[in-house]
């Protein structure tokens, strides 16, 4: 499984989140759902589980709960799309303090568009938050102690624990904490 709970990719930033608290976003699926824990500086966790586990972190999470809103897509629903809302009701039932929040609001705030695709959104939050990965360049030390040849060296990013699904829930994530800080 993907699932990093407790996984925190710390990160300076200059953000204006200050008494921001946890929260868990969730994109139902119908058997596997993304979720991220953010609390609008660092990705406490993430990851793509079976709905039951979900579920059952949807129950303990003390915070507030957004889900991702089904929306009308005007072709006909399949047995995917109705399991995925079953799940989507589950995990309202499951979580205490709980919101939807539809795709295309947050797609519209971080893309402008509201028929921006997946690529465009995990653009768009990259944009803002960062690369994954970054290069670092660093001098190692010999044995000796003498400077050796300048490396360069992988960094993870904020956004390096995020990986498929997970680039959704965090962008839904990120909506609600950059809306609660506008307003």
């Amino acid at each position: 499984m993907m699932g990093r709970m407790g996984y925190s990719a710390g990160v300076a930033t200059s953000f204006k989140y200050e008494q921001v608290r946890p929260i868990l976003a969730i994109d139902p699926g119908c058997v596997l759902s993304a979720w991220v824990v953010w609390d609008g500086r660092t990705i406490h966790g993430c990851g793509k589980e079976p709905n039951q586990e979900v579920l059952d972190i949807a129950k303990g999470f003390p915070g507030p709960v957004y889900i991702e809103g089904m929306s009308f897509m005007g072709s006909l629903a399949g047995a995917s799309l109705l399991d995925t809302a079953f799940w989507a009701g589950r995990f309202f039932q499951a979580a205490a303090d709980v919101y939807e929040v539809k795709r295309s609001a947050f797609k519209l705030f971080w893309t402008g568009s509201r028929t921006s695709n997946d690529a465009q959104v995990r653009a768009a939050m990259i944009d803002r938050f960062g690369k994954p990965w970054t290069s670092e360049a660093y001098t190692p030390t010999g044995k000796d102690g003498r400077p050796l040849k300048p490396r360069t060296r992988r960094v993870p990013g904020l956004t390096a624990p995020l990986a498929d699904d997970t680039w959704q829930c965090f962008a839904l994530a990120a909506y609600v904490t950059e809306r609660a800080v506008s307003q």
